[in-house]
Order: structure tokens, then C-alpha cells, then sequence
């Protein structure tokens, strides 16, 4: 798995000067512990293999989002890595999906439980 950088947009494509991804400090070596205590990795901004056996459980068809998907794929024995590049152009307006955090979070803790 691999996260990039990406460059914000408001509702109506103008950049706001802001770029989502790991803070200074957290690299490919130390990504995966840290995406354990929150979450560093834009959906939009992560390249995924496609692994059918995980991706297609239940619980992932849901409500998938880029937390749990992360932590999904961690706890099946991928890598993550760090690409400190801008590869997309991420749009906040009132209407995301994300801004369903009860949701998400819910979810997210649902797939740590196992451990």
C-alpha cells in the first residue's frame, strides 16, 4: 500500500494552499505504527493492491473508508509506504462522505477488536 501527497481544492477547484499527508517524521519505516493511534492515509491519496479475499468481507463493503481500509490492510501483512509527492487533488465541500466520524470511527475500532 501506498500513500501519497495531496494538494487540497475548495467546491469550486481553487487550491487552498493546503497539502494532506504524513507529517515530518513519519515515513515508510514508521507509517504503520503510527497509522495505528490515527490516521495519516487520504483514501483519495492511497494506492492499493487488489486483493479480493480482504476486500470483499462484509464488514469492508459497508462503509469503507480509508482508516479502516489501511488498517485492514496492515493487519493482512502489507507494507505501507510513503510517496512525499502530490499525485491528486482532494476536494472538501459540505457534502463528504468523510464527515460521517461516527461512523468511521465506529468502524475503525471494529477492526482493531481482533487484536
Amino acid at each position: 500500500m501506498l500513500v501519497s501527497l495531496a494538494s487540497i481544492i475548495d467546491g469550486h477547484s481553487r487550491a487552498t494552499g493546503e497539502i494532506y499527508g504524513p507529517p515530518q517524521g513519519i515515513d515508510s519505516s514508521n507509517l504503520a505504527l503510527n497509522q495505528l493511534k490515527r490516521n495519516y492515509c487520504l483514501g483519495a491519496a492511497l494506492a492499493l493492491r487488489n486483493d479480493r479475499r480482504l476486500l470483499s468481507q462484509p464488514h469492508i463493503l459497508e462503509l469503507a473508508d480509508d482508516y479502516q481500509l489501511s488498517l485492514e490492510y496492515i493487519l493482512h501483512g502489507y507494507r505501507l509506504g510513503v510517496l512525499n509527492e502530490v499525485l491528486v487533488r482532494y476536494r472538501i465541500h459540505s457534502s463528504n462522505v468523510s464527515n460521517n466520524q461516527g461512523g468511521f470511527n465506529q468502524k475503525g475500532c471494529g477492526c482493531l477488536t481482533g487484536l
